[in-house]
């Protein structure tokens, strides 16, 4: 099973990982990191370390998610690019989290990667113009 590292500023991958298990239920191996204002980059690549370093030898590796491309939490993470077992995948969403959840037992560690970078991409819609096109669409039948 792949294991997922959240990594936001402030709480957001603490409440992401909250409701994701509202809606699949108690997950293991997923850890949610926060950044607060008094936290530096060291200290959170210390932190990263320590959680890659539990069950590495049988795990099939790591996601780490974060939630803005140059930010702390993806600079943090870049000291583990080299890492073959890990991926790192800014933006994180539910959408994205929650497929990551439904396939980490079935897919390899790249299969699974590739797959949460599509569905992040799948989930940001224009809510309004897709119900109003569906809409239209309806009334043309």
């Amino acid at each position: 099973m792949v294991g997922f590292i959240i990594i936001t500023h402030g709480d957001f991958g603490r409440q992401l990982v909250k409701a994701a298990q509202i809606i699949l239920g108690e997950q293991k191996e997923i850890w949610a990191l926060s950044l607060h204002e008094d936290d530096g980059l060291d200290t959170l690549s210390e932190r990263i370390a320590k959680i890659l370093k539990k069950g590495n030898e049988r795990s099939e590796g790591k996601i780490i998610f974060v939630d803005i491309f140059g930010g702390t939490p993806a600079n943090a993470s870049l000291k583990f690019v080299n890492d073959e077992k890990v991926e790192i995948i800014s933006g994180v969403n539910l959408p994205m989290l929650i497929a990551g959840i439904n396939y980490r037992r079935s897919l390899t560690l790249k299969q699974l990667a590739r797959l949460i970078r599509r569905k992040g991409e799948e989930s940001i819609l224009d809510v309004k113009q897709k119900f109003l096109d569906r809409v239209s669409k309806a009334k043309d039948k």
